[in-house]
């Protein structure tokens, strides 16, 4: 949804599930996972902000009000939805992933920054966390990453 600049200060950035580690170019990552739990705010300038649905940020683009840009933004597609409106704000904030997934058919689009814009992958590969997607029967959603795999 996007929101109306909000001239009061909003609580720090909440961390919701802890960390993430991820493996780029042979090393280590770890990435501070977020929810839309009403704290979690992407701001670009001022007081232009989006609330995405889950957000995964490094630890140095985290500010007292909020995040100042995202490795991964997951957005879950709902009636009435903006969710292709943000694309190229979160693009200009740089993101550099956007993971949208259906709920009702679990159909994953994987969106990536180039040259300020946000690009649909033809493949679904989020590069920042080493892992793809898959619609399968049922709905399902198939998820691999090196050594494994889940059906969700």
């Amino acid at each position: 949804m996007l929101h109306a600049p909000d001239r009061r200060r909003s609580p720090p950035p909440t961390v919701v599930g802890g960390a993430i580690a991820s493996r780029r170019r042979g090393a280590h990552r770890a990435y501070l996972a977020a929810g839309a739990s009403g704290a979690l705010r992407l701001y670009r300038a001022g007081d232009d902000y989006r609330v995405p649905d889950q957000c995964y940020a490094l630890p140095d683009q985290l500010s007292e009000r909020g995040m100042e840009g995202a490795v991964l933004v997951v957005e879950l597609m709902s009636p009435r939805d903006e969710t292709y409106v943000k694309l190229d704000w979160y693009a200009a904030v740089g993101v550099d992933e956007v993971l949208v997934v259906d709920p009702e058919t679990r159909t994953p689009e994987v969106f990536v920054g180039r040259g300020g814009r946000m690009v649909l992958s033809a493949a679904a590969r989020l590069h920042s966390l080493g892992v793809e997607f898959e619609a399968t029967t049922g709905p399902a959603l198939c998820i691999t990453w090196d050594g494994g795999s889940a059906e969700v």
